[in-house]
């Protein structure tokens, strides 16, 4: 009898799913997600949450951490270990940005986390920031959508991705962050007309040392990450692209004064945000202006992830 006849083909091997986690130290606050991942594109998002720990407080004026806000900060990150206890998370990745990456006390921060909690954050560069930025932008979208170009709006820098298809041809990092900025001209509050005309000019000039932008991009889509992205897609609402909402600039340009010229709790009650974005966006309407008219684009594509 041939052998073949008793063969039988054998069972797949099937790995057990991952739980992984991820964990977002930005300037204005922190953000993490855990999942369980049964392949790479079968990802279900199982838990999430967000800390308005201001690590960019004092960071970009004073070039360093304060120890009320490393103490709040660790506090967190006893949070984030209980998370990945709870899930039994097998992998996961703790980066910080700017505000940490600069200051000058950076090691302490990131030694007392590893102490106190066991978790290993990690200070990433700009590059690796934008690099981040892009995945997530990319696991969104479906292959046929290619932007010019993809802008990262954080708290204490402003990353832009120049693109061809989905290849990077040239990547800006720029200290244009809202944090920073509010912290730099004082503008948590309402603005005068005097500090807005003063802002926008600071902007504009930042963005027109590297150029024009219009010559490096043509006519497609540029996306914008980040959570004041998300917030002023709510209150100039443009049409959907590519499935994802979007920044109409002509509507925000329009709606610009009306935002800088209200102060934190009126901002809080007009647009329903939470009091650290409240104090940040009208900073980031001004940025964002200024970087569609410098990028020649009529609106901006808001994916909502980072």
């Amino acid at each position: 009898v041939p052998a073949r006849r008793f063969w039988r083909r054998p069972m797949p091997v099937t790995s057990p799913p991952l739980m992984i986690a991820a964990l977002d130290a930005g300037s204005n606050a922190i953000r993490t997600v855990v999942a369980r991942a049964a392949s790479a594109t079968e990802i279900r998002e199982l838990a999430s949450a967000r800390w308005p720990v201001r690590l960019g407080h004092g960071a970009f004026t004073r070039k360093q951490l304060d120890a009320r806000t490393m103490t709040r900060a660790v506090e967190v990150f006893l949070k984030f270990r209980n998370l990945l206890d709870r899930y039994d998370v097998n992998k996961y990745y703790a980066v910080a940005t700017s505000a940490v990456r600069e200051a000058s006390n950076r090691d302490a921060l990131i030694s007392r986390i590893r102490r106190e909690t066991g978790v290993e954050l990690v200070a990433i560069d700009a590059r690796e920031e934008a690099r981040l930025a892009r995945v997530a932008v990319f696991s969104e979208a479906t292959s046929q959508f290619a932007p010019r170009a993809i802008v990262d709006l954080g708290g204490g820098s402003l990353e832009i991705s120049f693109l061809r298809g989905r290849k990077v041809m040239h990547e800006l990092a720029l200290p244009l962050g809202s944090v920073r900025l509010m912290e730099t001209y004082g503008l948590a509050g309402s603005f005068t007309p005097n500090a807005f005309a003063r802002l926008r000019r600071h902007v504009t000039s930042v963005l027109k040392s590297h150029g024009r932008a219009t010559t490096l991009s043509g006519r497609r889509a540029v996306v914008a990450c980040g959570g004041n992205a998300e917030a002023l897609a709510r209150l100039a609402p443009g049409q959907r692209v590519a499935g994802f909402n979007t920044i109409d600039l002509s509507r925000l340009d329009e709606r610009l004064w009306e935002i800088v010229h209200m102060d934190v709790e009126d901002r809080k009650a007009a647009f329903g945000v939470r009091r650290d974005r409240a104090e940040v966006i009208g900073v980031a309407a001004v940025v964002l202006a200024a970087l569609g008219e410098w990028l020649g684009a009529s609106h901006l594509v808001v994916p909502a992830v980072g």
